[in-house]
Parts: C-alpha cells; structure tokens; sequence
C-alpha cells in the first residue's frame, strides 16, 4: 500500500531538480557511470509523471538551503494544522 492510501492527511514530498539536464549534470559530477546516469535519468521522468496524479508539494532543489526552508515550512504547517 502507498502512503497515501494509509494516511489519506499526510504531507507528500516531491523534491526535484530544477531541469533533467542539473540532475545530469549532478550525476556527472558524481562521478557516476554513464549507464547509471541513463537508468536514473529515466527513472526521474517516471516519478515526476508518478508525481502529477498524487498530491505531492513540490520542491525544486535548485538551492539546498531554501530547499530545507520550504520543506521545514510544509511540516510545521502540517502540525498546526492537525486536529489535537
């Protein structure tokens, strides 16, 4: 079961790069292997088109600190927003 479906009220998360050509660019950076960068270049176009049918935030990982800001920001709203 996904989480979704456990916990209809959770807060779902997409965080992504801003364009598939920084997620390459990161990869290469990395020193990872070219077939490991096609396999998870492909595998990143499936999860975003995942993505779109859920209700996921999402974040674009373009800068880490405001990244961490943004998600920080989701769960404290998260957690005033529950019932007590």
């Amino acid at each position: 079961a996904r989480i979704h479906d456990l916990h209809p009220d959770a807060v779902l998360v997409f965080v992504d790069t801003p364009d598939r050509a920084v997620q390459e660019a990161r990869l290469r950076g990395r020193g990872d292997a070219e077939d490991r960068i096609a396999q998870r270049l492909a595998k990143a176009e499936e999860e975003v088109e995942r993505s779109r049918h859920l209700p996921f935030e999402r974040i674009v990982n373009d800068d880490l600190d405001r990244a961490a800001a943004e998600i920080r920001s989701l769960i404290e709203n998260a957690r005033r927003s529950r019932p007590t």
